[in-house]
């Protein structure tokens, strides 16, 4: 098909002086052609790399670019004024790695694939709200995308439900039943509320018995590619199609489901439903996939990470013992690496922890990743120097702080948890037992938003102690570093910057005054 398009000499001559054609880079990783059409600025395109996947919400080792766009030059093809093009080159690898394009803080594509030596093009028109993709390997992204939007649309079709121990809690005023009752009869969306009782554990171990069964529609989609798409493509695609069906319920199972059980069901009839749940975990995850694969999939090791955790609840043994089980050499560790880089500071001792697994570990980068996590959470390093903010704004290195022993508070400012801590235990520590004893007090704010953090202090903060905040880059790499699981977080460091405790128990102020006692008497 040709297409006509009708331009006078004028607009053709301004449109092909305007912009010199893109160089085309020469190294090996693969390429991202792509055209922008975004009429309403919505914010800056950027382009996340992801080498190696470690956990859901770690980003060590991403790679960002800002691609430079560039208007066409009417003889390149761009004919399209508005439109902006770029060439961008992935980082090179020799396994598939995921990347993300994002415009401001819109996810226009979340964690594909990219395979080495890929050439694609992608088309993002906001003008007229579509995505495309083109190329000789398009295919994989078209796959996935399309995917991705199954998934999506069976999501919407299904009535939203609401889990709890009384339904009838809801509807604390007449008007909220009649609101409710009403939408019954109006076409559009549903809303539905389960009672969390006996018949709800059975329904979902059910699911998790019929999960290979509910993929078959996703699977049907995927064969239309068949011819399209190597075998080590379709391989890894499927896995993690497999990974992003599977892990839902899994892991529902893992933060819910089980530790719930116990309350409706006597010993003997635990052990039925435990074993009906163990029963249908160990027949995961269908297919055989290749080891290459289960290297890259993201989806695939947080269900795999879910699923041994399940079963280590269920039979009452090590997470590293049902690891040993069902994985070795690669795999296992970078299924390790995912396990501590989660839960680590779950464990009162990280450093036994740690050495049991580093004792099998081999394989780079996951046990470069575990050996970070022991600086991160084994204390005795120097605190990371990186850069905070005043109230006034001036910026200024950490190390500026040091010369007395000092304990770091972290929080950010709409978290209810780090007001409670903060007013309830650290505050009344300080003012009665710390700062007697040299030991000084500062808050330091996780907020990106400046007016939120100042709005907040009196909240989260007192006026008699220093408050700064660390946002932006330095932010990101503490969050890395010490792979922060949650806030109120509190470092406590000696007069050089040497970290003596990286935090102190909260179960009781008694607890929490005499744990800082210990770490004063060590100083």
């Amino acid at each position: 098909m040709t297409i006509s398009i009708f331009l006078n000499r004028d607009e053709l001559y301004a449109q092909a002086v305007a912009s010199p054609a893109i160089s085309q880079p020469n190294n090996a990783g693969p390429l991202i052609y792509g055209e922008l059409l975004n009429p309403d600025s919505l914010g800056d395109l950027r382009i996340v790399f992801t080498p190696y996947y470690f956990a859901k919400r770690h980003t060590a080792r991403q790679e960002e670019i800002f691609p430079k766009l560039e208007s066409g030059t009417f003889f390149d093809g761009v004919v399209d004024p508005r439109a902006k093009k770029f060439l961008v080159q992935a980082p090179s690898f020799d396994r598939p790695i995921h990347f993300s394009v994002l415009l401001g803080k819109r996810k226009l594509l979340d964690n594909y694939i990219l395979f080495p030596g890929d050439s694609i093009k992608i088309s993002i028109n906001l003008q007229d709200n579509f995505l495309m993709f083109g190329g000789p390997d398009g295919a994989g992204l078209e796959l996935q995308y399309q995917l991705d939007r199954l998934k999506h649309q069976k999501e919407f079709e299904l009535p939203r439900t609401i889990l709890t121990a009384n339904p009838e809690a809801i509807f604390t005023e007449k008007k909220y039943r009649d609101q409710w009752e009403a939408q019954k009869t109006v076409f559009g969306a549903r809303l539905e509320f389960e009672e969390l009782n006996k018949d709800v554990f059975d329904k979902k171990i059910s699911e998790l018995e019929r999960l290979d069964s509910t993929i078959f529609p996703y699977l049907a989609l995927a064969e239309k590619f068949g011819n399209s798409l190597t075998l080590e493509k379709k391989d890894l695609i499927l896995l993690e199609l497999y990974g992003s069906h599977y892990h839902p319920l899994v892991y529902s199972f893992y933060v819910f489901y089980f530790s719930e059980m116990p309350r409706f069901f006597n010993e003997k009839e635990l052990k039925v439903m435990h074993e009906r749940t163990r029963s249908a975990l160990v027949k995961f995850p269908g297919p055989k996939f290749s080891k290459q694969a289960q290297l890259v999939s993201s989806t695939w090791m947080d269900m795999e990470l879910a699923r041994l955790c399940v079963l280590s609840l269920i039979e009452n043994k090590p997470f590293l013992d049902i690891l040993n089980s069902n994985h070795s050499g690669e795999v296992a560790d970078r299924l390790a690496t995912a396990f501590l880089t989660k839960d680590l500071g779950r464990y009162p001792d990280p450093k036994s922890i740690l050495s049991q697994y580093l004792a099998q570990m081999k394989y780079s980068p996951w046990k470069d990743k575990v050996l970070a996590l022991k600086s991160a959470t084994v204390p005795g390093e120097p605190i990371i120097d990186l850069e905070l903010e005043d109230l006034k704004g001036d910026k200024f290195k950490f190390s500026k702080l040091f010369g007395r022993p000092t304990i770091i508070y972290y929080y950010f400012s709409t978290c209810t948890f780090s007001a409670r801590y903060f007013k309830e235990m650290l505050f009344p520590l300080y003012e009665k037992t710390a700062k007697a004893m040299g030991v000084d007090l500062i808050a330091v704010s996780v907020d990106e938003d400046r007016n939120l953090w100042l709005a907040q202090l009196d909240e989260f903060s007192d006026p008699s102690i220093p408050t700064y905040r660390m946002f932006g880059a330095p932010k990101k790499i503490w969050y890395e570093h010490y792979a922060v699981r949650g806030y109120p977080k509190t470092i406590f460091i000696d007069s050089a910057g040497i970290i003596k405790s990286f935090g102190l128990s909260r179960k009781s102020y008694g607890e929490f005054e005499s744990d800082f006692l210990k770490v004063v008497k060590g100083l």
